[in-house]
């Protein structure tokens, strides 16, 4: 963005599908996020929930494993995160795809430390959950876990 001329901060959202099993974690992307490889131009258009399925009937759970950090490995989450970070993302909002948003947000606290090491970033210093009630939520009811800025 900077690069274009662009000004302001630079905003990316990233999916993560954390589950202690990788199988699972692939199996509720595919059901609650396989839509996010359509691009927005696509989903733009889409009208309605029946829409979105047929458009990705035929999205595989391999497709989504490819495109979406699936799974207990820290390494792939912190990878995804530092692509962004690389491309000249200041703030990165993390979308956490499976239902057990406590124990994302208890893996993300443990992998804190090993991530500042990897990326580069101090996660420590600055990643709070955002539940509802909290006035920067871009959601209501939402939960998350929103790092801002990335510094490196």
């Amino acid at each position: 963005m900077a690069r274009a001329g662009g000004r302001g901060p630079a905003y990316a959202e990233v999916a993560l599908s954390w589950a202690r099993d990788e199988a699972e974690a692939v199996r509720v992307a595919h059901e609650r996020f396989r839509f996010g490889l359509l691009g927005w131009r696509v989903m733009a258009d889409l009208p309605n929930p029946s829409s979105f399925e047929a458009a990705t009937r035929w999205v595989r759970r391999e497709d989504v494993a490819e495109q979406i950090p699936c799974g207990p490995d820290a390494e792939r989450h912190l990878a995804a995160i530092r692509r962004y970070r690389d491309a000249g993302f200041d703030h990165v909002v993390l979308i956490g795809i499976a239902p057990d948003q406590d124990g994302f947000l208890r893996f993300w606290r443990r992998s804190s430390l090993r991530g500042c090491a990897v990326t580069g970033v101090d996660f420590r210093a600055w990643a709070r959950p955002i539940c509802a009630g909290d006035p920067v939520a871009p959601w209501r009811g939402g939960r998350g876990t929103r790092l801002s800025p990335l510094t490196k």
